[in-house]
């Protein structure tokens, strides 16, 4: 059985040093292509999707900001967290104001740092699946084997609902709706309700010719 490959992160600082310590820092959790040029660093956002970008603010071929937009031009998903050795708030909101998803100071704590990624994988995987959820086209859920019912609350969780809203929409009791989440799952043969969202649009997205 195959390795699960690790999520890509991509490093920009032009300190050799500051790469060669976040590369450290980061190796066992993520696989980290590291560059000391923004424009290098553009061209391999350009070319690979990595869901989170690590960037200086201050680089020498061209500024952190304009590597925060030209990588949120090529991958709008991708989610960028800011440093810098200068504590300006003016330059803190700037980042903020292009998208980043986090600023933050060098030298930085090794578990601050790490936390910070960790938020920003997440908020990748969120942003990927709210578009996800936007781009499927409506389709009837009962094509995928599912009772009219089932078809119901699996569209509330499409919408991104709880047990409860979706106990209210449908006016049936809450435990009744977990009781249909359990079928759910026992229908894609996955075990949490985190993963049935996208089990049900990876679904989707194949019925619909969209992925092999």
């Amino acid at each position: 059985m195959g390795k699960i490959p690790l999520p890509r992160v991509l490093l920009v600082d032009n300190e050799p040093q500051v790469l060669e310590t976040m590369d450290f820092i980061l190796s066992d959790l993520y696989a980290v292509q590291g560059f000391t040029s923004g424009r290098q660093a553009v061209e391999a956002a350009r070319k690979h999707i990595f869901p989170v970008a690590v960037v200086d603010l201050h680089m020498d071929d061209m500024s952190g900001l304009e590597v925060l937009r030209e990588i949120k031009a090529a991958s709008p998903f991708t989610q960028v967290v800011i440093l810098t050795g200068y504590a300006c708030m003016d330059s803190a909101i700037s980042a903020l104001n292009h998208d980043a998803y986090r600023y933050l100071i060098k030298p930085f704590v090794r578990d601050i740092f790490l936390e910070a990624l960790s938020g920003a994988m997440k908020a990748y995987e969120a942003a990927l699946l709210a578009h996800e959820r936007l781009s499927i086209k409506p389709m009837h859920l009962e094509d995928l084997g599912l009772s009219p019912r089932l078809a119901q609350v699996a569209r509330g969780i499409l919408e991104g609902y709880s047990n409860e809203e979706i106990a209210r929409q449908l006016n049936i009791a809450p435990r009744t709706v977990e009781k249909h989440v359990e079928r759910l799952l026992a229908h894609f043969h996955i075990s949490s309700r985190f993963l049935l969202e996208a089990q049900i649009i990876k679904t989707l997205r194949r019925m619909s010719g969209w992925i092999p």
